[in-house]
């Protein structure tokens, strides 16, 4: 049985009795790249899980402890993470497009040149994460704490900063592209980097 669970394709899968969630996914993860297509991983604790170059479309992470996880590469678009712990994890190069982050705990979180195209960070905790080089074009960061971010380099295109923290976040000019820029919290026009 477990050799067979090696080569299932799991999308939109729900498990039985037999074997627990974390059991099948641990065995599955070991092969790379994962492919979890829609998948519902919701409350496990995956802690420096490997998921780099992963398939995760719209994989189910609701509130499910990722802290370190590494994501390098992997394609995340459309996965929810609401309330999920990520500190420390590592989404560098990964596609987030349209990712669902609100109340997402992302500290120091290296986030290098990841897409969140329209991903949704409300409230979501990015205190000294590292999003240089990240394309945030139209994502929406309401409320959110980017204190001690790295936002240098980032295209902020349309990018909602309303009531965000940006206590001692480096950014560049690019954050004059931002939209609701007059509404967020501690930024100062003098702090911009040349």
């Amino acid at each position: 049985m477990k050799l067979l669970l090696t080569f299932i394709l799991l999308t939109g899968v729900t498990f039985g009795q037999d074997l627990t969630r974390k059991e099948v996914i641990m065995h599955i993860a070991q092969t790379h790249p994962v492919v979890f297509t829609g998948i519902n991983l919701k409350g496990l604790h995956l802690e420096q899980f490997y998921f780099g170059e992963g398939s995760l479309q719209r994989t189910n992470f609701t509130k499910t402890d990722l802290r370190g996880a590494d994501f390098t590469g992997a394609d995340l678009q459309g996965a929810n993470f609401e309330g999920a712990y990520l500190h420390e994890a590592i989404f560098k190069d990964a596609k987030m497009q349209n990712a669902q982050l609100w109340r997402a705990h992302l500290e120091g979180a290296n986030l290098v040149r990841t897409d969140l195209h329209d991903a949704q960070l409300w409230k979501a905790n990015l205190s000294n994460a590292n999003l240089q080089g990240a394309n945030l074009t139209d994502a929406n960061f309401i409320n959110a704490d980017l204190s001690n971010a790295n936002l240098l380099g980032a295209n902020l295109d349309n990018t909602n900063l309303q009531g965000a923290n940006l206590e001692g976040a480096k950014y560049d000019k690019g954050i004059l592209e931002a939209k609701r820029l007059d509404r967020a919290i501690n930024y100062d026009a003098e702090k911009i980097i040349k």
